[in-house]
């Protein structure tokens, strides 16, 4: 356990403050496992099944449930717990991968993509919301500048890789040697099993002065918590900018990984097995990148995070346009592509996100306050789906007709859109903290 807390970076951390990150380290570690096992074929499965246009709508509908539930279910979170949330979005996802494994209509499809949007809308921001509510609540001397937790945040990133690869592969193979759907419902069985663990796990360090007074919390009270979080979203410009500028970003990811990324994995090797190793040795050589650079997030401010956002997309996305203009997939397995896309991850996406995710971490969890933490961290997804639902069948429909290089063209647009919101925000509180500073103090 020594070595684990030392890895993790949470030493120096008072006894109660280990606890809850051990705790929170083994809840995502699971999720990590056990919800990566498919979906390196999941749009895949989809694509099979209806085509791009048709998956983007599938996938655009499963947006719209999350975003019409996300927000009231993060101040659901709010209002009666984050473990309770968490483990109903679990179980609501194995019920969602089991009804994948039975679908043949787009009846049938549209009907588990409000399951699985039901799901999403829960599980979204409430392990985060969980943590850094009750890391708040540690003494501030024992992690001032919240570097320590920007630090832990990479070493769980590192964790969480490997197991995604190991993941990965085991998906991979039960996919192309029995069957998707096989895995589909292995999938739905152990996520039964991980929303009990989740629930028995998800306890706060401490109550809350209403807990321990037995005090339930009324419809008006709730509704309080409601409009808190959009008050607090307008409440200030490097508010409203910087989560407005998270959100663009959260768009930008979400068509990345549904339209493009596993397509382009599996048109450069022609199987499911094949495309899991290729994920799967992306992945195992992030960790060991997580590992070297984590250390070094603890050195940068974050007034460069915008920087480590514009280096992410333009490592990443011109580059792969320059892969499938030059040498077009064709659902094949080539050795060359294989490498090259391998190369490209690696530099685009694998360094840069080690920055970028420590240095968006720090920035929120000083950001919000705990009182409206899990309804604003529902409240970005569902600003970014509202963004998304229209993008997905646009691109998808784009994709179909002209090919994926207009895809990449289409997020890389996006990605630009919301880092530059990342730069406004600093350039912003920069002027707030030298305005505060000129002001003369009262003798």
């Amino acid at each position: 356990m020594s070595f684990y807390n030392n890895f993790v970076g949470i030493n120096q951390l008072p006894e109660e403050g280990r606890d809850i990150m051990r705790r929170y380290g083994l809840i995502r570690a699971s999720y990590s496992l056990i919800g990566n096992l498919t979906n390196t074929f999941f749009i895949l499965f989809l694509i099979d099944k209806l085509g791009f246009t048709d998956s983007g709508m599938i996938v655009a509908a499963m947006v719209l449930v999350q975003l019409v539930t996300d927000y009231p279910s993060g101040a659901i979170g709010d209002f009666i717990g984050q473990r309770w949330v968490l483990s109903s979005a679990t179980l609501f996802s194995a019920i969602g991968f089991y009804l994948l494994s039975l679908a043949d209509s787009i009846g049938s499809f549209y009907i588990l993509a409000i399951v699985f949007g039901i799901s999403s809308a829960l599980q979204s921001g409430a392990l985060q919301s969980w943590l850094d509510n009750n890391y708040k609540n540690l003494d501030e001397a024992d992690d001032p500048d919240r570097k320590n937790y920007g630090f832990s945040m990479t070493r769980f990133g590192a964790i969480d890789t490997s197991l995604v690869g190991i993941a990965i592969l085991i998906g991979g193979y039960t996919a192309t040697n029995i069957s998707r759907i096989f895995a589909f419902q292995i999938q739905s069985g152990l996520l039964v099993f991980l929303g009990i663990i989740v629930f028995i796990l998800m306890i706060d360090i401490k109550q809350s002065d209403s807990e321990k007074d037995g005090h339930k919390m009324n419809l008006v009270e709730y509704l309080g918590f409601l409009k808190g979080g959009i008050v607090f979203y307008f409440s200030k410009k490097t508010v409203f900018i910087y989560l407005t500028g998270n959100a663009i970003v959260v768009v930008f990811w979400s068509v990345w990984g549904t339209l493009i990324l596993f397509p382009l994995y599996f048109g450069y090797t022609g199987s499911d097995e094949m495309a899991g190793l290729l994920r799967s040795s992306i992945f195992f050589t992030g960790v060991a990148i997580q590992i070297v650079l984590g250390k070094y997030t603890k050195k940068i401010s974050t007034d460069k995070i915008h920087i480590a956002g514009f280096a992410h997309i333009l490592l990443l996305l011109p580059f792969v346009m320059v892969l499938l203009h030059f040498m077009p997939y064709d659902n094949s397995f080539s050795s060359l592509g294989f490498v090259l896309l391998y190369l490209i991850m690696l530099v685009g996406v694998s360094i840069p996100t080690v920055f970028l995710g420590a240095l968006m971490q720090r920035v929120t969890i000083d950001l919000v306050p705990s009182e409206h933490r899990n309804a604003v961290y529902s409240l970005v997804p569902s600003i970014s789906g509202a963004l998304t639902i229209p993008m997905l069948p646009f691109t998808g429909a784009l994709i179909e007709k002209y090919g994926l290089i207009y895809g990449v063209g289409v997020v890389l647009i996006i990605s630009l859109i919301g880092f530059s919101m990342f730069y406004i925000y600093n350039v912003i509180r920069r002027r707030e903290m030298r305005a505060t500073k000129s002001v003369p103090k009262v003798r």
